[in-house]
């Protein structure tokens, strides 16, 4: 993975060079750029999209709770109608560290416009870069354990990294982020939401994979 270390500089020197630096592994101890509390679900909860034909009965049950705890843990989003694409809180369900056979999906919907393997800024680039519409859902592509969350991380601005076994996911380019660190996250459940793009890995071990060969748009 590729990060952004910026010196201190005289004001009239130029900015350093683009330095690599070691991938996921590292990044974990790495020391946690504090959060806003609006970002952070609280204890217990996970973000939740709402799908279209989706009910508030209809979700207290799948979550197994009940349409008075859904208003009381949203009292803000459920002041008007439901609506597909909302972004409400759930209590978490029992949710492993990982599913072994699991297949990979794509986190959010777009154009896939810097490749795997393609230089940006003249740095090698080991994800992709996808142009999606502001605001856009961002989830979790496999289910798996939230590592380390910052909401100002450089060039990447806010970021998610995510353990699945033997794999990592990173999700940069985000605006807003739902998650914690130390969080277990179904495949599909929402973790924060993207800028104007969406930037993606995926890493077993240090070696970082062509993730459209994982979602299946390779």
């Amino acid at each position: 993975m590729v990060l952004f270390v910026v010196g201190c500089v005289a004001p009239s020197a130029q900015p350093p060079p683009v330095e690599p630096v070691e991938p996921p592994d590292v990044i974990e101890t790495l020391p946690a750029i504090p959060k806003g509390e609006e970002a952070s679900p609280p204890a217990g909860t996970v973000a939740y999209q709402v799908r279209r034909g989706d009910t508030l009965y209809g979700i207290a049950k799948r979550f197994e709770t009940t349409v008075r705890a859904l208003r009381a843990l949203n009292r803000e989003r459920l002041k008007g109608e439901l609506r597909a694409g909302d972004v409400i809180l759930v209590p978490s369900p029992s949710v492993p560290e990982f599913v072994a056979d699991e297949e990979f999906l794509m986190p959010v919907e777009g154009k896939v416009v810097v490749g795997f393997g393609q230089r940006r800024d003249g740095a090698l680039i080991e994800g992709i870069d996808v142009e999606v519409e502001e605001g856009a859902a961002v989830k979790a592509s496999r289910t798996g354990v939230v590592v380390y969350v910052s909401d100002n991380f450089g060039s990447y601005g806010g970021l998610v990294v995510m353990r699945h076994g033997d794999y990592r996911t990173v999700y940069g380019y985000l605006k807003e982020i739902y998650v914690r660190a130390g969080q277990k996250v179904g495949q599909g459940l929402v973790i924060g939401r993207a800028g104007r793009r969406f930037h993606f890995r995926i890493y077993r071990g240090r070696k970082a994979l062509s993730p459209l060969s994982f979602v299946g748009r390779e």
